[in-house]
């Protein structure tokens, strides 16, 4: 898998595909699975992976088989494909793959088009549902959806897909008529392939826009608004926007989830216009146990004590001014970056957003994509961020835990992938 195909979070702009047949043909050869399942289609610059992962808990809590498609993965690349917070299994993969390897090899399909041809495979499966004699909420009793179920009956109830890039042409997009089209926010990233202005970014996220689907729209700039408007008003969808005076506690960290809570809460509002039996207390509930229901890693997540080690997958100037709001919220002696970057961003202005008092270690993850400590180290030393050192993740991780006292913070951040290399470590 990793060896032979394209894959964006290795080789970047080189693995992605300016248009969806592949992933139609894909869909097609395997029976076209993408018109079988029920869906949230997810989509936005930050956020939507933590809206996809509250919603996935709430069904969860409400008694729902729920499948979840995320990308990229930290650890292991199986958790881009979960049903009820399991990662689907490892047998399942390699079927998978051999059973449609000759058509993969053939179409030269990308890692991403190949993965969500395996996701919704895994999700529009052909089981015998397990009915509940009453629908309680409790997660042991599952029952089928109450609603437009498609052919037969699936293995999930009802999924959340989450975009990878953009809308208009991600792989995910191939989705017909979700239940729902959700867009958490617009902001500046990936602009060699989505466009250099929020309105350019807007029209490619508002892709996912299909024809009479309710739209919740989250927090976002009025020049994305307005996009979102138009091209809804265009194919006659209904439009929500998101409340943000809702009080539910979550147990992911950092204040900024509090627009991906209200994004979330929204969505769960449409559902239930179609039927779903989601309570209150299912989204209390499936809020406060987000992390341990779905596995959600990586959000201002906190990986030690004494010195407070924290890591977060923020890595784009929206999403990691929040991140850096939050951090300077905290209350210690002295702040220790550990910090590294992929060689396609804006790292000056991810940098400057990075506060000036701290000690520094530029590092470089095990992913191609990344870019060299070297680079790093002078990128910082421009902005009078000099590193103390540089090197490998797990060399910094080394060397900030030794240099911290027990009442600093160590942060780890600046990409997925240095996030990704930390956590094999703790």
């Amino acid at each position: 898998m990793y060896a032979q195909l394209p894959m964006y979070q290795r080789q970047g702009a080189a693995a992605y595909k300016p248009n969806l047949d592949r992933s139609l043909a894909l869909d097609a050869h395997t029976g076209y699975p993408s018109r079988k399942i029920n869906a949230i289609h997810v989509a936005g610059t930050n956020g939507k992976g933590s809206t996809s992962h509250m919603l996935a808990s709430i069904l969860q809590e409400a008694g729902y088989n729920v499948g979840l498609y995320t990308s990229p993965h930290l650890l292991d690349f199986r958790e881009r494909i979960r049903i009820n917070g399991e990662m689907i299994s490892e047998d399942e993969v390699v079927t998978w793959i051999h059973k449609h390897q000759e058509f993969i090899v053939e179409h030269k399909l990308s890692f991403f088009e190949m993965t969500v041809g395996m996701a919704f495979s895994a999700f529009a499966k052909i089981s015998t549902p397990m009915m509940a004699e009453t629908h309680s909420g409790d997660p042991s009793a599952r029952q089928p959806s109450v609603i437009g179920v498609k052919a037969d009956s699936p293995r999930t109830d009802i999924c959340i897909i989450e975009t990878g890039l953009g809308g208009r042409l991600d792989s995910t997009n191939i989705l017909e008529q979700p239940l729902v089209s959700v867009i958490t926010n617009v902001a500046l990233d990936h602009t060699n392939l989505l466009g250099d202005t929020i309105a350019a970014i807007a029209s490619e996220k508002a892709g996912i826009i299909k024809p009479n689907v309710p739209v919740v729209l989250g927090n976002m700039h009025p020049d994305a608004q307005e996009v979102m408007f138009k091209r809804a008003a265009e194919v006659g969808s209904p439009v929500s926007i998101a409340r943000f005076n809702v009080d539910y506690l979550t147990d992911l960290q950092g204040a900024y989830q509090r627009e991906n809570v209200a994004t979330a809460v929204a969505a769960i509002e449409q559902l239930r216009e179609y039927g779903y039996q989601i309570d209150d207390a299912h989204v209390e509930r499936g809020m406060q146990q987000v992390v341990s229901t779905t596995g959600l890693r990586g959000r201002f997540e906190r990986l030690g004590e004494r010195p407070t080690v924290i890591c977060d997958t923020g890595h784009n100037p929206a999403g990691l001014e929040l991140v850096m709001q939050q951090l300077e919220a905290e209350t210690y002696n002295r702040l220790h970056m550990i910090v590294g970057f992929v060689s396609d961003k804006d790292v000056e202005a991810l940098i400057s957003l990075m506060p000036r008092g701290a000690v520094y270690y530029a590092v470089q993850s095990s992913v191609p994509r990344s870019m060299t400590y070297q680079a790093v180290a002078a990128a910082l030393e421009l902005q009078d961020r000099a590193p103390v050192m540089s090197g490998s993740v797990e060399a910094g991780v080394n060397h900030a835990l030794c240099a911290a006292g027990d009442q600093d913070i160590v942060f780890i951040g600046g990409s997925t992938f240095v996030v990704a290399d930390a956590l094999k470590l703790f």
